[in-house]
């Protein structure tokens, strides 16, 4: 598949090399001859010597365009034509000149005398003008002006000239002007004029829109296949930007060459140093590997990715690299002896960085990255990449990867973000139904209605259980990377998933944390473990998470558990027991009072009895 992909690409830059030197060998064959025009020496015969040069460019401009067989025919044919052509006009040119010299030595006639008086006033030509075009191309033209210099006061400036071929059309692309020993002036100007401007009276006047369209459709670039890593939407990133941008490390070509991340790219370059010195790889085998799957991986980016094939290659290289020699120094390495596992501060910024979406590679580079190594001390068939991330995850992103991971078998694992996605996968999912009214209670309401908020004794943040009117869910740490974590997995559900299982677990914790109260609650009851600044940020983290998210009713994992807590919570029954436990049996002497009032109402209720019967 890859060699047929790069075979295609290979043939289509043929393709276009051949168009283009057939395209310019077409330009250099001029439908018409070189035209010279002898001009009276009166203002208005210029002008219209003019028009006739305005004639011969629409004349090219409206040629057909030819075939390439007929192109290289008409070339073979127009050489030695073309040839005699030029000799022909170089004599032309030389009988023009003398002539002009002599016409020019001459007094005028009487006639000429008389018409000039007869002339209104104003600036024309005093002597005769030859103007000479020749074309350059389908939609330019060279003229060629020769003129004797007269008196400044009747003579048309080079500037009116101008002025009046920009009317006509023309846009000026080159001019010079030379004056010969004999008092002749040479002006040379290059123009350019649109095709559909000269062709506009033969053409279908749709032709040109329809050419432009039909040339937008023909350089679409076909869409990536599986668009695995992808920019976070702006109206996302507006919301909270430091959670999808890296700190100090770029990963993948989305990110490759900010200025915020370079100082880092040393420490790149010596990782791959010390990669081929341990694993005695070459470069050229690094290389050719990547080179060969550069296609399947330009297809996991949604984004065009603008670098070249070579840069492209080098950066995948030097990221890749990076990656795994740093699991492998963490895995089989000293831990305090290196340059970044031993700052806390550095890997604690590379362990964030690694779950951007943005900041992502293909994890099938890496794994070729792993069997290429084929390092004796952990390559087995009890070992994987897979392992050695997941060592890392449960150091660098505890407690939602822990050691119950090592065990589960991860297939088609996108990226790192990929693989933390997948530690959250619940151990068995629920049937999923459609939520007729989505409204999920917050704890405060929950504990109202009388229903009892437990710590779930399972490591599966997805285990919570509602049973009997008692809700156990399992606890969840919320610190700084907890947002980074998060809102990176949703991001990547919500755009590329068809299972929104962690979009939908963070969408139930948010409904039931709606107030700083119901955050207290749920940290009282151990449900959160709270390692930020108070409850009011744990309430505030939670409302964010929810912004910009699509919740599909139809298919919510948490389906059965909030139909089930909605109809606890509507039943009155439920509600007067939960009011007289919490309003007078909340404290041991509120319990007394009550039972003592109640004693107290029983023996009055026996003395009013006795004394009834005792009357009777």
């Amino acid at each position: 598949m890859v060699k047929k992909l790069n075979h295609n690409a290979s043939e289509r830059d043929r393709r276009k090399k051949v168009n283009t030197m057939y395209s310019s060998l077409r330009s250099l064959l001029p439908a018409a001859d070189q035209t010279v025009l002898a001009v009276n020496p009166n203002t208005y015969a210029f002008i219209s010597s003019l028009q006739s040069a305005t004639n011969s460019v629409s004349f090219v401009c409206k040629q057909k365009k030819l075939s390439f067989p007929a192109t290289v025919s008409y070339a073979l044919k127009y050489i030695p034509e073309l040839r005699e052509q030029v000799e022909r006009l170089v004599r032309k040119k030389e009988e023009l000149m003398l002539r002009v010299s002599e016409q020019g030595g001459g007094k005028r006639s009487d006639h000429e005398e008389q018409r000039k008086k007869s002339r209104p006033k104003g600036r024309c030509l005093s002597g005769p003008v030859a103007v000479s075009t020749n074309r350059v191309s389908d939609s330019e033209v060279s003229v060629q002006i020769a003129r004797r210099k007269v008196d400044h006061r009747s003579q048309l400036s080079l500037s009116e000239m101008l002025h009046y071929l920009e009317k006509q059309g023309f846009l000026l692309l080159n001019a010079s002007s030379f004056e010969s020993s004999r008092g002749i002036v040479f002006n040379n100007i290059h123009l350019q004029m649109e095709l559909e401007t000269a062709c506009k009276e033969v053409e279908d006047p749709y032709a040109a829109l329809a050419t432009s369209v039909r040339r937008e459709l023909e350089t679409l670039l076909p869409l990536p296949l599986k668009r695995c890593i992808f920019r976070v939407p702006d109206r996302l990133r507006e919301l909270n930007g430091k959670a999808y941008m890296p700190r100090v490390i770029s990963i993948g070509p989305l990110h490759h060459g900010a200025q915020i991340l370079k100082p880092m790219e040393q420490y790149k370059r010596r990782f791959l140093r010390d990669f081929l010195a341990r694993t005695r790889v070459s470069v050229e085998v690094c290389v050719k590997i990547i080179k060969e799957r550069e296609a399947k991986l330009r297809d996991c980016f949604a984004q065009t990715i603008e670098l070249c094939s070579d840069d492209f290659v080098k950066m995948v290289l030097f990221d890749a690299v990076f990656i795994f020699e740093l699991l492998f120094r963490f895995n089989f390495g000293e831990f305090w002896d290196d340059h970044i596992l031993g700052c806390p501060r550095l890997i604690h910024d590379i362990r964030l960085d690694f779950c951007l979406i943005e900041n992502q590679l293909p994890f099938f580079i890496l794994e070729d990255l792993f069997n290429l190594a084929n390092e004796s001390e952990f390559c087995s068939e009890e070992f994987s990449f897979k392992k050695m991330i997941l060592r890392f995850g449960i150091w660098a992103w505890e407690p939602y990867v822990t050691e119950d991971h090592l065990q589960r078998n991860f297939f088609q694992v996108e990226h790192i973000v990929d693989l933390l996605r997948l530690c959250f996968r619940p151990s068995c999912f629920s049937f999923k139904t459609e939520i007729k009214v989505f409204k999920i209670p917050s704890a405060l309401e929950l504990q109202q209605a009388g229903v009892r908020l437990r710590s779930g004794s399972s490591k599966n943040l997805f285990d919570i259980r509602f049973r009997d009117g008692v809700l156990e869910i399992p606890q969840l740490l919320v610190m700084d990377r907890t947002k980074v974590i998060f809102r990176n997995i949703m991001v990547y559900e919500q755009h590329y998933c068809s299972e929104n299982y962690v979009t939908d677990y963070m969408t139930l914790i948010s409904f039931l944390v709606k107030s700083p109260m119901d955050a207290e609650l749920l940290i009282r009851n151990g449900i959160i473990e709270n390692c930020l600044k108070d409850s009011e940020e744990v309430s505030t983290f939670f409302k964010g998470l929810l912004e910009e998210v699509q919740i599909n009713r139809k298919s919510f994992e948490f389906a059965s558990l909030v139909e089930d807590m909605g109809a606890y919570c509507r039943s009155p029954w439920h509600r007067w027991n939960a009011t007289l436990k919490q309003d007078y049996f909340s404290t041991p002497w509120g319990s007394l009072s009550i039972i003592a009032a109640a004693v107290l109402l029983l023996l009055t209720f026996m003395q009013t009895v006795f004394a009834f019967i005792q009357v009777i």
